[in-house]
């Protein structure tokens, strides 16, 4: 299998401010539905918001099918916290062992999101909830990661969900018309740059486009906190209509009773 290792945001890389406020935010706004509960984070990258999470949580539990970041995921996290190597479609969890489950910048990754769900289902409990944070492939800009399999809109992911959970809310994040001027510039130039798939695909070879496109760049933390960049409340939305302007998705949903 391909290692992830190439598009994943790991300690140490250089990001954009944007990017920091995007890995932070999602993990800030988990942490409001997670108090008190068994968590689990399937593909958990670097690990750099599972310390935030076990701040709040009950337990946290998280892992990765990628060997080399699941080691990089435990040296920045404590040993409370359990890290190890599993697929997404076959957790290692007996039925009913978690509250929640976080799913983060990773369903695009899955070959049969269906079979994720599934599996996300047996090992929730009773009103478990799934969250997961995802990129908007609606933008006209948008640019795909390498190794991803398939992008959803908010109307895709729904129907995907209905079919194994109770109910979903939907929200959006960075409206793209609020960022800076640069980005609303140069926004043309990115998506002819994806046309003509001149896009780096690794997050090391981006790095001079996200000097051009964002500015100044910052090193990837081993660890973020709850003060690490301040969070904003992402708005709740409705998924009959599509949605150009938001960055960002996000998903609560709720198991059967």
């Amino acid at each position: 299998m391909k290692g992830f290792s190439d598009v994943t945001e790991l300690n140490g890389q250089m990001i954009s401010q944007e990017q920091l406020l995007r890995f932070c935010n999602r993990y800030q706004w988990a942490s409001k539905h997670i108090k008190d509960k068994d968590v689990l984070e399937l593909a958990c990258g670097g690990g750099q918001g599972l310390n935030l999470l076990s701040e709040i949580a009950k337990s946290v539990t998280a892992g990765d099918v990628d060997n080399h970041i699941v080691e990089k995921a435990q040296k920045n996290n404590s040993k409370k916290i359990s890290i190890s190597n599993f697929s997404a479609d076959k957790i290692p969890f007996e039925d009913k062992s978690f509250d929640a489950v976080i799913i983060f910048e990773a369903i695009y990754y899955f070959k049969d999101l269906s079979l994720v769900f599934e599996e996300v289902n047996r090992v929730l409990r009773k009103d478990g909830i799934l969250m997961i944070a995802t990129a908007n492939p609606e933008l006209y800009d948008f640019t795909a990661s390498a190794n991803s399999v398939k992008y959803y809109s908010a109307s895709e992911l729904k129907k995907s969900l209905d079919d194994w959970f109770a109910s979903t809310q939907f929200f959006g994040f960075i409206d793209v018309n609020d960022v800076s001027f640069r980005q609303k510039l140069l926004r043309p130039a990115k998506a002819f740059m994806t046309l003509l798939g001149l896009v780096p695909k690794t997050m090391k070879s981006k790095e001079l486009l996200k000097r051009f496109y964002f500015g100044s760049l910052i090193p990837m933390p081993s660890n973020i906190s709850s003060n690490t960049v301040g969070y904003v409340e992402p708005n709740r939305f409705d998924t009959k209509a599509k949605h150009f302007n938001y960055k960002v998705i996000y998903s609560l949903s709720k198991k059967e009773a």
